[in-house]
């Protein structure tokens, strides 16, 4: 029919499509006036995607993962264990507070968990700082995009200034499954 085309062949979405998602959102004002939809990406990323927000006053915080290139602008990729000809992406979990009018970042930290990849599901702001939560030291095989193959927790606790950031995690006994955070909140001083 007219109503829907199903796409095929090399014009459906890339692998790259989904590894690199510029955020966007739209703004309302207190009187739920529609604002401006602003668009972010951090600068010099090789990969980002966002999986969470929250706003509070006037900013936004995000939570995601991200591929951070070195210097002479190369990802060091590591292999699943020694001697391995297979490469997997070093993804850290992000988190990032922007201006919800500006979009323009005030801080950005990103959380190395553990040396493989790791990302932020879930975030709330808390009295302390950005609660974030999501997986440490799974695999994420090069043009995949699965949390898998022994995932453990991961919980940070970012300063309000993202100068700091306290970080946990719990490696579970699962090699062979993945165990990860989708959701976090904070109640009288305890994590839930």
């Amino acid at each position: 029919s007219d109503l829907v085309q199903c796409q095929t062949g090399e014009d459906v979405t890339s692998y790259m499509d989904t590894d690199y998602q510029p955020l966007a959102y739209t703004t309302f004002s207190p009187e739920g006036a529609r604002e401006e939809t602003r668009s972010f990406v951090p600068a010099s990323v090789a990969e980002f995607v966002v999986f969470d927000l929250a706003a509070k006053g006037g900013e936004v915080a995000v939570a995601g993962a991200v591929v951070v290139r070195d210097a002479e602008g190369v990802i060091a990729y590591y292999p699943p264990s020694p001697g391995s000809s297979e490469r997997m992406t070093p993804y850290d979990g992000y988190v990032a507070v922007l201006g919800r009018v500006s979009g323009v970042a005030r801080f950005e930290r990103t959380v190395d968990g553990g040396g493989r990849a790791d990302h932020f599901s879930a975030l709330r702001w808390t009295d302390d700082g950005l609660l974030a939560v999501g997986a440490s030291g799974w695999d994420r095989w090069h043009g995949g995009k699965s949390i898998s193959r022994g995932a453990g927790l991961l919980m940070a606790l970012v300063s309000l200034d993202g100068a700091e950031a306290r970080v946990r995690s719990v490696p579970l006994d699962g090699s062979a499954r993945h165990f990860h955070l989708l959701g976090v909140d904070a109640r009288a001083g305890e994590v839930v």
